[in-house]
């Protein structure tokens, strides 16, 4: 293959895309073949990695592993723990009545809470946690186990590497909006945001100025950045172990055998599978090659490309025109702090594939996701990448049933 310059793909500004310089493709079986020259883009793969504005002191971190997820949080506001719901907050001194004018208590209050916000995981559907957070909701906003959505009430919501719904339930100022977003293992996180009434801007920008002249006081516009960007920072119990997370029947699985390269895999009956030259293209039974699949749908490259000088994978990496070493995702990251851009996700480890160390990578992000697992095998370098047009967070069984395929790898050489 010609060398050619690498490619990483960052968004600048509002509503545009702008490639800028190097090294996050995956491949269309059908145009990645050694000795042509062109490499066919199927997805954006960099992770949104939006930063909290201030310094690295002025973050904490959560984290709950019987939870499954952390996040990071500025450090002014104070988290507490109850029943599986976990919660942040602020105060400021300021008298009174509660969260809710209207609710007609006619305690005061020294402190008012100008922001508050509760996170939970909740095991089902999206549909199935909305039902029970919110039982009010009619049966013409849901499509079986699907929220409908209902503009200005029923929103599609993103933020980083988060994909869900958003549900008003206010008025007034009052209330709070509800996000849901599934994640991996039949599960949903579950976050709510606390409206301000007093900072809402129903009553007087006289009351609203007093307030916010107190320090420390957040805005509403401040409140809605933090949310977002916590939302931005969580993690979850990482997805692509190479250990399945759940046993998977493989009594139907068929045997692929590559006599050339000396190497074979199991891989699911139902399977589509296309060897051509030097890539095999395995496919799920209902993978559209030309438009979006579902979340269940995805497909799986085994690659077998040059490495005549015998290099590590890491210096392979480095000068491969096509693919992302982990010093490269450093400085792409880099750059990308300097100019208010987002970043590369990138994650990688070793494992054991087939008897051989291999490198694993993981590129996840709103484009898609990636999982590589990068072996050499002699003078050739195999790179097996699954390959989604979702999140890894959302195919779990996907990323179970790649897995299980890579641990049956054999090598005869």
């Amino acid at each position: 293959m010609t060398q050619k310059t690498k490619h990483f793909y960052m968004w600048a500004g509002v509503g545009a895309a702008v490639l800028v310089a190097a090294g996050l493709v995956i491949y269309q079986a059908d145009d990645y073949k050694q000795g042509e020259e062109l490499v066919s883009i199927e997805g954006i793969l960099s992770t949104i990695k939006n930063g909290f504005h201030g310094s690295a002191g002025d973050l904490k971190t959560y984290q709950n592993q019987d939870l499954g997820f952390s996040f990071q949080y500025p450090s002014k506001l104070s988290p507490a723990e109850k029943s599986g719901v976990v919660e942040l907050s602020h105060q400021i001194p300021y008298q009174n009545h509660g969260d809710c004018d209207m609710k007609g208590d006619e305690q005061t209050y020294d402190n008012l809470t100008d922001f508050k916000a509760s996170f939970q995981i909740y095991n089902g559907t999206a549909a199935q946690a909305a039902r029970k957070m919110s039982p009010y909701l009619p049966a013409e906003n849901f499509s079986g186990d699907t929220l409908k959505i209902s503009p200005g009430f029923i929103d599609k919501y993103q933020v980083g590497n988060l994909t869900g719904f958003s549900i008003y339930e206010g008025v007034e100022g009052c209330g709070h909006t509800v996000y849901y977003f599934p994640v991996s293992g039949n599960r949903v996180l579950v976050a709510e945001n606390m409206m301000v009434q007093a900072l809402s801007g129903i009553f007087s920008d006289m009351r609203e100025k007093e307030i916010l002249a107190i320090p420390g006081a957040i805005s509403r516009q401040e409140n809605r950045q933090i949310l977002e960007q916590i939302l931005s920072s969580v993690k979850f119990t990482d997805p692509s172990s190479l250990s399945p997370s759940i046993e998977l029947d493989t009594n139907n699985w068929k045997i692929y055998r590559n006599e050339e390269y000396g190497f074979e895999f199991k891989y699911p009956g139902d399977w589509k599978i296309r060897p051509e030259g030097n890539v095999i293209t395995l496919t799920t039974p209902q993978y559209d090659f030309n438009m979006t699949s579902e979340p269940g749908q995805g497909k799986i490259l085994v690659m077998v490309l040059d490495n005549l000088k015998s290099l590590s994978i890491q210096d392979w990496l480095t000068q491969s025109p096509d693919f992302l070493s982990q010093s490269e995702a450093i400085k792409i990251n880099t750059e990308a702090e300097k100019n208010s851009w987002p970043g590369v996700g990138y994650d990688q480890q070793s494992v054991v594939m087939g008897g051989k160390t291999a490198l694993k990578q993981n590129l996840d992000g709103e484009g898609g996701s990636n999982l590589n697992l990068i072996v050499p095998i002699g003078n050739k370098i195999m790179v097996v990448s699954l390959v989604s047009d979702y999140q890894l967070s959302h195919v779990q069984s996907l990323v179970d049933t790649f897995n299980l395929i890579i641990s049956t790898f054999e090598f005869s050489r």
